[in-house]
């Protein structure tokens, strides 16, 4: 959403520097392109702020390695609490503080690879 704003900014920045360009007004047409850049720049840098969790519906054969897999993927996780959360399938991955992982799309499927590889079945699932 914020990118979107951000683009129909610069879009308008870069309409009104044409139409001072065409009317002779080139120092004012420099002045708006160069209000444009820095925020192409910024709207460049802007990501999909959508959150996602990683749901593990199954441990498959492979618990012990699932487990292994779970304290990879969540920090300061013990042994205890991996093992919980793998037997407590289908469940969704949760941090040290028993909070739901909010992660970025990318990380949430990096993640669902792993699983998936140690034997689970896991999937992405929107945060609603």
């Amino acid at each position: 959403m914020e990118r979107e704003k951000t683009l129909a900014v610069v879009a308008r920045l870069l309409e009104t520097s044409s139409s001072a360009a065409a009317a002779g007004e080139i120092d004012k047409s420099r002045a708006y392109l160069q209000a444009a850049a820095p925020l192409l720049e910024f709207a460049a840098t802007i990501t999909d702020s959508r959150l996602f969790h990683v749901r593990l519906e199954s441990f498959g054969y492979q618990k012990i390695n699932v487990i292994k897999a779970m304290r990879e993927i969540v920090p300061g996780l013990g042994l205890k609490m991996a093992k919980d959360l793998v037997e407590a399938a289908p469940a969704t991955l949760r941090d040290t503080a028993g909070r739901d992982l909010l992660l970025p799309e990318e990380v949430a499927h990096q993640h669902v690879a792993r699983l998936r590889a140690a034997g689970a079945r896991a999937d992405v699932v929107e945060e609603s």
